[in-house]
């Protein structure tokens, strides 16, 4: 596949860089990736998933627009099982089409913000933080879109920039039993976490373990269960109820979600 792209862009006035390296995880990859850029503002895009035709003209607008920002994002769509929606995103409650999102923490508790296919990171900022964590397995982004906040404010666009493909992946399977790396990081960072924050972790947390219930995987809820109930408590014992739901109840409200945003 490899070599048939780089044939098919051989053929057109394209300047691309490919780099190969042994396997060390994804966070190893795109680190070494932005380290060998030569560019301050790095646009990340995973293997399955698609940028629209405009997308880099409507970000590279955007930096012009607010510079040496740590984050700049737009709107994307899903695709899954050949049917495509575009699950709500509200940046700020400023209704402008572009502009800064107002308390991360807060709207990214209840929407996709900020992804790995629709994200453009400034450099210098991502280096300052350390860049994605080589090791972690699973939530890798979503704890470099937390430090990142903490830094300073994200610029948004309006723009429908990106399609991200979910579908089912052996990848998946390395990160059962794994705990999101965000939590780790967060759980072990002395002193105190705001409000903000603090709710923003328990709704990553409460996502996880549904995930496990609709997965199937009872032993893997209680494994995370066990993991953030102390930090959680009291209502982490009321989450717990998760175990409860058949599994083909989870899927069907899943079923009724997606359709209702089709």
């Amino acid at each position: 596949m490899l070599d048939y792209y780089l044939k098919t862009i051989s053929m057109r006035d394209v300047n691309v860089i490919v780099h190969d390296q042994q396997n060390q995880g994804v966070s190893a990859a795109r680190n070494n990736g932005i380290a060998l850029a030569k560019s301050n503002y790095i646009a990340l895009l995973d293997a399955d998933d698609e940028w629209h035709p405009e997308h880099i003209g409507k970000m590279t607008t955007l930096i012009e627009k607010y510079p040496r920002l740590p984050v700049y994002t737009c709107k994307h769509e899903v695709c899954e099982n050949g049917y495509s929606f575009t699950p709500p995103q509200i940046f700020s409650s400023e209704l402008t089409t572009m502009g800064l999102i107002d308390n991360y923490f807060v709207r990214a508790g209840k929407y996709e913000l900020v992804n790995s296919s629709k994200v453009v990171l400034y450099k210098p900022i991502f280096e300052s933080v350390g860049g994605f964590p080589i090791g972690a397995k699973l939530c890798e982004d979503l704890y470099l879109w937390a430090r990142l906040a903490e830094v300073g404010c994200f610029a948004f666009t309006d723009y429908l920039g990106v399609t991200v493909h979910q579908e089912k992946d052996m990848s998946r399977k390395a990160r059962n039993y794994s705990q999101p790396y965000i939590l780790e990081y967060y759980f072990n960072v002395s002193g105190s976490i705001n409000s903000e924050l603090h709710g923003y972790l328990w709704t990553v947390y409460r996502n996880h373990l549904r995930l496990s219930i609709l997965n199937g995987n009872l032993s893997e809820f209680i494994s995370r269960w066990k993991f953030g109930s102390y930090y959680f408590k009291p209502k982490s014992y009321l989450i717990f109820l998760y175990a409860l739901i058949p599994k083909k109840i989870m899927n069907i409200f899943k079923v009724i979600r997606r359709f209702l945003l089709r």
